[in-house]
């Protein structure tokens, strides 16, 4: 079985040589010395084989510089995510202590966070899951739920 890539590999590998032999059969039909012969082969191989190793270290360095951007951004992804894992474990012991309430809400309504002090104002109970209900059948406060709506469309300010 070829392994993915291979054939241009051995094609790389193969191409130089066969020109080698090619010039050697043409310096020999010629009539020409031993001498013309490897001065021949060695006129081809050597570029030959120079401009293979060349594209191979070519794509080595490429292939490296590839290699080193990739992990470079993997540092600095890595890096963001652990300050962002961090930010996310302060905001919930920040709002918990706050004296005022905080309630979180998603584009349509539903209630994201609240922390003990807003569940404590609403009087709600301080043990019921309110994540993913919506605010406005959790809290029958007309005018607190319109405060909400003209703030969550824009209309209105805020009090």
């Amino acid at each position: 079985m070829s392994q993915p890539g291979e054939s241009s590999a051995t094609y790389q590998l193969i191409a130089p040589i066969a020109g080698v032999v090619a010039v050697a059969v043409i310096a020999a039909a010629l009539g020409g010395s031993a001498l013309m012969v490897a001065t021949s082969v060695a006129a081809v191989a050597i570029p030959s084989c120079l401009w293979l190793l060349r594209v191979n270290s070519d794509r080595q360095i490429a292939f490296a510089r590839t290699c080193k951007k990739f992990q470079a951004r993997v540092d600095d992804l890595e890096g963001r995510w652990q300050r962002l894992g961090q930010e996310a474990q302060q905001t919930p012991s920040a709002l918990s202590t706050m004296r005022d309430g905080v309630i979180m809400l998603s584009q349509t309504g539903e209630i994201l966070l609240i922390n003990p002090s807003a569940r404590r104002l609403l009087t709600l109970d301080p043990e019921s899951d309110q994540f993913g209900r919506v605010f406005n059948e959790v809290v029958r406060i007309p005018e607190l739920s319109q405060t909400v709506a003209a703030a969550r469309t824009g209309d209105g300010t805020q009090k």
